[in-house]
């Protein structure tokens, strides 16, 4: 153990201790840059979304004469159209169709287009309105 009377400083030594504490401030390195094995994956150019032949769809189909007889289905025919209101999610829009058979469809004008539908998809499920 040291005993104060052998630490004899001078006025001289505490201003020089003084200095090196104020001078002697240690400040963090910066990062080292990390070699190129060590970085991540480069960034490629983003990937376009890829739109299905055949998206997720929903159609409601609602005879066009009131006193139509039965059957109606599969879009109709020749003698009993259909009115369509299909909405699909690859573009999240309906539209309003006329359809006499299966592959016959007209896509009814912008006019007379009345079809409004939103939808959500969440938990693997599509909420349409």
């Amino acid at each position: 153990m040291i005993k104060r009377s052998h630490l004899k400083l001078t006025g001289m030594t505490l201003l020089m201790i003084r200095l090196l504490k104020k001078k002697n401030i240690v400040k963090a390195s910066p990062t080292p840059p990390l070699p190129e094995n060590l970085k991540g994956a480069k960034e490629e150019e983003p990937i376009e979304p890829v739109k299905p032949d055949f998206p997720d769809a929903l159609a409601l189909q609602f005879s066009l004469n009131s006193e139509a007889v039965k059957p109606y289905f599969l879009n109709g025919d020749s003698d009993h159209p259909v009115n369509l209101w299909k909405w699909t999610s690859s573009d999240n829009t309906a539209h309003e169709w006329n359809a006499t058979g299966l592959t016959n469809w007209s896509l009814q004008n912008d006019k007379s287009q009345s079809v409004k539908a939103q939808a959500n998809y969440q938990f693997g499920r599509y909420f349409l309105i």
